[in-house]
C-alpha cells in the first residue's frame, strides 16, 4: 500500500512547503438533507474519497426548531453564543458563502464551490489540473478533501514520522 501511495501522490516539495500524503487522513463530513442532519467521522483515502467509520451526531431535521425563547433559557446559559455551528471543523464546511475550492480525485483537482448546503458543485468550463501542478500557499484555493497535508520544509521530517506512526496505529 505504501508503494501505491508513493506512486500516486509522492511527497511534493514546493517553495517553503512539502506535501505529505496519507492513506487515512482523519476527517469529519457534514451531511444535510431535508430530513436528516448528521456528522460522520472517518478518513479520506488516497483517492480523495471520504470513508465513514462512525456517525457522530444525527438529528431528525423535521423536529428541529428555532432557538427557544430567552425566558426559557436558564440564566447560566445566556452568556453562550446564540448559535452554535455544529458543522464547524467538517471538511465540507464552507469558509465563506460559495467558497471556491478544489476537489481531489485520483491525483487531479476539480475546481468548484462548496455551497451553503455543504455540497461540492464543480465549476462548468474550468480546467481540471493535475495535483502535481498545484502550488500551495497560505492564500491559495484550498483542497477540501486532501489526502494528506502540506507542512513547512523545516517541519517535514517530524510531521512525516507522526503521520506514519498514526497510520500504523489504525486498523
Amino acid at each position: 500500500m505504501i508503494v501505491l501511495l508513493t506512486l500516486l501522490i509522492p511527497s511534493i516539495c514546493r517553495d517553503d512547503y512539502v506535501f505529505i500524503p496519507s492513506n487515512k487522513t482523519p476527517a469529519r463530513l457534514f451531511i444535510f438533507d431535508s430530513e436528516i442532519i448528521s456528522i460522520q467521522s472517518g478518513y479520506i483515502n488516497l483517492y480523495g474519497t471520504f470513508v465513514c467509520e462512525t456517525v457522530v451526531i444525527k438529528y431528525d431535521n423535521t423536529r428541529l426548531s428555532k432557538e427557544p425563547a430567552p425566558e426559557i433559557i436558564p440564566r447560566t446559559f445566556r452568556k453562550l453564543p446564540r448559535q452554535i455551528d455544529i458543522s464547524e471543523g467538517c471538511i465540507n464546511h464552507p469558509l465563506s458563502r460559495n467558497e471556491q475550492v478544489y476537489e481531489f480525485r485520483s491525483g487531479r483537482l476539480i475546481p468548484g464551490y462548496l455551497q451553503q448546503n455543504f455540497d461540492f458543485l464543480p465549476e462548468p468550463g474550468e480546467a481540471i489540473i493535475e495535483f502535481k501542478d498545484y502550488v500551495y500557499s497560505k492564500t491559495s484555493k484550498r483542497i477540501y478533501n486532501l489526502p494528506g497535508k502540506f507542512v513547512k520544509k523545516s517541519e517535514y521530517e517530524s510531521e512525516k514520522i507522526k503521520m506514519e506512526e498514526a497510520e500504523k496505529r489504525k486498523p
